[in-house]
């Protein structure tokens, strides 16, 4: 019998997936896993954040300052990334835009005042620019004012 016909070479990697999977698993760790580590490893050490009312900083410890906050009110919030879009080349970098849903109960002081035991929704998209596998900068925006009204409903 003839020889089988030669195996085809697997397919190029599909760049959606190099591309989508560090905004994903970095949003996990920071919000689901509180692993802030991961500031170290995924972001560059001067990298700049711009977020809801008019937080903008430069490197790590604020931004982690940021994130604690947010779940020392809401210590169960898990969030989930809804979708990701993303732009680029490995020679200019990628942008990328993931819209995220997240949930929780306040139960903890800070940033929204004494707890109120109330569920809070929260919608928000967080946008990368990632250069050479680091994440450079990052913009986000969420409902803040919405989540404000939903603590403070009676």
């Amino acid at each position: 019998p003839p020889p089988p016909p030669p195996t085809p070479p697997p397919p190029p990697p599909n760049p959606l997936s190099l591309h989508d999977a560090l905004p994903i698993s970095t949003l996990d760790e920071l919000w689901n896993r509180r692993n802030y580590g991961v500031l170290s490893e995924a972001y560059a050490s001067d990298f700049t954040f711009a977020g809801p009312t008019d937080r903008a900083f430069t490197r790590a410890r604020p931004y982690q300052d940021l994130l604690q906050s947010l779940s020392q009110a809401f210590p169960d919030l898990e969030l989930q990334v809804d979708e990701v879009y993303w732009m680029g080349n490995e020679d200019e970098g990628f942008l990328t835009s993931e819209r995220w849903s997240a949930e929780g109960t306040h139960t903890g002081a800070g940033t929204y005042g004494e707890p109120t035991g109330k569920s809070a929704q929260i919608w928000g998209i967080t946008q990368h620019k990632i250069i050479n596998g680091k994440i450079v900068a990052e913009w986000m925006l969420f409902n803040e004012l919405d989540l404000m009204m939903q603590l403070a409903a009676a």
